[in-house]
């Protein structure tokens, strides 16, 4: 982790105020996307990273193509230790500032 990587957050109180869920959500996104964008900011992650009062907005992509998925390993020397050797269905990460920037500038 980046010693100062500021990452998307938004309160966990606004986010789950109609209830809480697992996983993957599937309904009512154009409502979730709303709500994220009203009300999110960035935080330093090592401060939210074990705070369970902020939620942090990670996008996951899944590739499939002719009933084939695309899967990866992290590699022993990556950065994030903890998941190395693990295998990913998909690729997400972290939104910061420098994604909105680019997103703006498109």
């Amino acid at each position: 982790m980046k010693e100062n990587e500021k990452v998307l957050v938004i309160s966990r109180d606004i986010l789950f105020k109609d209830g809480s869920w697992q996983g993957i959500k599937k309904e009512n996104l154009g409502y979730y996307l709303e709500l994220i964008k009203k009300n999110c900011q960035f935080k330093l992650r090592k401060e939210v990273e074990e705070d369970s009062s902020w939620k942090q907005i990670i996008p996951y992509i899944i590739f499939n193509f002719e009933d084939k998925f695309f899967l990866y390993r992290y590699l022993e020397k990556s950065s994030e230790k903890r998941l190395s050797k693990d295998l990913f269905l998909g690729i997400g990460g972290h939104i910061n500032p420098i994604d909105i920037e680019i997103k703006e500038n498109l």
